[in-house]
């Protein structure tokens, strides 16, 4: 049941506006950015993935993307900035990514653009570094 507040969200013109998923801005952008406060994800058009802390120490992954049912499945090696970590530790993460009006800001030593966006982990779970090898050649560009 729909609460009188969810009905008038959802029938304002500001909330029925559409927002282009990740994919369709990565098709005229090379990197799209946004950040959950201590990390900052970034999908780059060649489906490169890397997530980085916005401060000194923090999670790390390096990987790529795939837009798998509507999600963003991330492939990659976790690891940690300034602390201990296992090495070879490849995971894969389902993240659903809607990114939303407003502007762009800048975070983190690096000041990377970022956008506002909503965003939930689906999935997250352990995988051989071979998925690592075979999601690489998936996403690769085909050679010339």
């Amino acid at each position: 049941m729909l609460t009188l507040l969810a009905l008038l969200m959802l029938s304002s013109p500001a909330h029925a506006q559409a927002y282009e998923a990740v994919p369709e801005r990565l098709a005229h952008t090379e990197v799209f950015a946004f950040t959950d406060g201590s990390s900052i994800y970034t999908f780059h058009a060649d489906h490169r993935f890397e997530l980085g802390p916005v401060g000194m120490s923090g999670r790390t992954i390096e990987g790529v993307w795939d837009d798998v049912d509507g999600g963003l499945l991330v492939t990659g090696t976790w690891s940690w900035m300034n602390g201990l970590s296992l090495p070879g530790d490849v995971r894969e993460m389902l993240l659903n990514v809607t990114p939303h009006g407003g502007a762009s800001t800048k975070v983190g030593i690096a000041e990377v653009e970022v956008q506002p966006a909503y965003f939930t982990v689906e999935r997250l779970q352990r995988v051989a570094p071979e998925v690592l090898a075979e999601r690489k050649k998936a996403v690769a560009p085909p050679s010339k």
